[in-house]
């Protein structure tokens, strides 16, 4: 078969799909913390540095008071200012947990950001 063929049959073969049969089902990446740490010195931001590892990738997360008592995890920045990653929702939502759950669960970590808890 030639290109053009070959493209209008995988068409007609995909508009004969029903939506659900259309769609990539991709299984998420396996996740898990390398290493939570404070990071040092007198901060006027208390953070703790978060290492995940997602699939083949890992990615330093800060988790970091920024209002009042609102902890956020926050993500690598490009050199535009810009979120240097980003994440379907479903594993954001995981990550965000696996940060907040080792933060928390790590007690040199937790004695260490406890005087802004």
């Amino acid at each position: 078969m030639n290109g053009e063929n070959s493209r209008a049959h995988a068409g007609a073969r995909n508009s004969d799909m029903t939506p659900d049969e259309t769609r990539v089902r991709v299984q998420a990446p396996a996740m898990a913390v390398v290493s939570v740490a404070v990071l040092p010195g007198d901060r006027r931001t208390p953070r703790a540095l978060v290492k995940v590892r997602v699939g083949p990738v890992e990615i330093a997360c800060s988790y970091a008071r920024l209002r009042r008592q609102r902890w956020e995890v926050l993500y690598p920045k490009g050199a535009d200012g810009e979120e240097g990653i980003a994440l379907p929702e479903d594993i954001e939502r995981e990550l965000v947990e696996m940060v907040r759950a080792a933060v928390e669960g790590d007690a040199e970590v937790a004695r260490g950001l406890r005087r802004w808890w």
